[in-house]
């Protein structure tokens, strides 16, 4: 495993570098969003406070994922923080639940983008009025399901104790005293050999795996749906409403790139520890990895917005370029 003081500073960079970018972007959507992008401004604002909030949470709670064999836990080091046991180990349901509400975020942008291009007037509406409330309480109900399946699945039990300390033991290079696990076995092996199924384990990773399916499907099938209305819209755009399919193909585009940034740094390297607890395989080494793209995800996910969105990019650049314009016409002179 990688040393945890590195997977340590590395997440507290990620979380600095995360806050910050996502407060420029937030910033940017305020002050230069184009108009025909609508209420789809208060979703990008959204998903970067909810990035904001998450990242702070793994900066408090410093997680590293565990794999070996048939177990599987978080890691919350006590050294680096000043809470009690007992805040820590809610944090970490906290930490658990932002992760699962993304992806339901990230699907609930492409169903807008799809309603915006096929013009769907009332269904649309609901993104305008007070209904709005349901869209953004959605995430934030899954993942507390998700976070209060943690609580009550991960938490210490006598069953499965041995196991998970004997993983950590195995696994991690300081001191269990030093820190708060939350954690569960998917099968107990007897003295021979034999294996017996934990069925709450089983239910929580069929719970967490079915929801990432949903809604990796929904991506998949929004997403779909709306590059063919496009490619149907661009073929018969007037020259006045050009500019609004280019500002809706930029927005579109940049939530693709948002979307694939959680599925390989998050969600794809969580499929593989809940596969490899499934199959009793152990990952060794990669637990410390996982920590640092975890952490990774809400730094760079705002980058496509901002990239990608002609009136952003332009202000990034404007930005960037006027104090060297500022520096050079002071050395002319």
């Amino acid at each position: 495993m990688l040393s945890s003081n590195l997977v340590a500073k590395c997440q507290t960079f990620f979380a600095g570098a995360a806050v910050f970018l996502n407060a420029c972007l937030i910033f940017l959507i305020v002050k230069k969003s184009p108009k025909q992008l609508g209420s789809y401004r208060y979703l990008m604002i959204y998903i970067s406070i909810f990035e904001i909030v998450y990242s702070l949470i793994d900066s408090v709670v410093s997680p590293t994922i565990l794999s070996h064999g048939s177990t599987f836990a978080i890691v919350l080091r006590k050294t680096t923080t000043f809470l009690s046991e007992e805040t820590l180990f809610i944090l970490g349901c906290e930490w658990c639940g932002c992760f699962g509400a993304f992806m339901f975020i990230f699907a609930i942008q492409f169903i807008y983008r799809y309603l915006v291009v096929t013009s769907k007037s009332k269904i649309l509406k609901s993104f305008d009025d007070w209904r709005m409330i349901f869209w953004i309480l959605s995430p934030i109900i899954l993942g507390t399901i998700w976070g209060s399946l943690a609580f009550v699945y991960l938490s210490k039990n006598s069953e499965t104790e041995d196991e998970i300390r004997s993983a950590l033991l195995s696994e991690i290079d300081v001191p269990l005293d030093n820190v708060v696990y939350m954690g569960a076995t998917l099968y107990h092996k007897d003295s021979d050999g034999n294996k017996s199924i934990f069925v709450n384990t089983l239910i929580m990773i069929s719970f967490k795996l079915t929801v990432l399916t949903v809604s990796f499907l929904c991506i998949f099938f929004f997403a779909s749906l709306t590059l063919l209305e496009m490619r149907k819209v661009s073929t018969i755009s007037t020259q006045q409403s050009k500019e609004l399919d280019r500002i809706q193909s930029q927005a579109f585009y940049a939530l693709i790139s948002q979307s694939c940034i959680p599925v390989i740094l998050m969600h794809f390297p969580c499929t593989i520890v809940f596969l490899a607890s499934v199959f009793d395989f152990d990952l060794g080494t990669s637990g410390g990895i996982s920590a640092i793209t975890f952490a990774m995800f809400p730094a760079i996910d705002p980058l496509p917005v901002m990239l990608i969105i002609q009136n952003f990019r332009g202000t990034l650049i404007s930005v960037v370029t006027t104090p060297v314009q500022i520096i050079t016409k002071t050395r002319n002179v």
